[in-house]
């Protein structure tokens, strides 16, 4: 599999969320693109993203998800790479739809 040596590059049809919440850094040389939102639905936002990393043939690598044991907040992050980069998804939903939080991150996988 080809690697992609840009955020750029790498992002090609891939529909990140953008606005006002949305960040590239470029730190030490190192590209990366963070998002978040707290409070509310990302429902449709993240539903588009996973179908796009669908249709540009990422694969999903792993899942980690967690609860609180009283059950006040559940959640998880799905982790998706492609290219030497990695894309993780975290959702977390409280009680109420303001203890909701949403983010996804883009990196280049380290080299060991």
């Amino acid at each position: 599999m080809k690697t992609c040596a840009t955020l750029k590059e790498a992002r090609k049809g891939v529909k990140l969320p953008g606005g006002v919440d949305a960040e590239v850094n470029s730190w030490g040389g190192r590209e990366t693109y963070h998002w978040s939102k707290h409070g509310g639905y990302a429902d449709n936002v993240m539903r588009k993203l996973r179908d796009s990393l669908r249709k540009m043939r990422w694969k999903q690598t792993d899942h980690k998800g967690f609860a609180v044991p009283d059950g006040s907040v559940i959640g998880g992050t799905d982790f998706w790479s492609k290219g030497g980069w990695i894309i993780s998804i975290g959702e977390s939903y409280g009680g109420i739809k303001w203890d909701n939080s949403f983010h996804v991150s883009m990196s280049k996988i380290e080299d060991k």
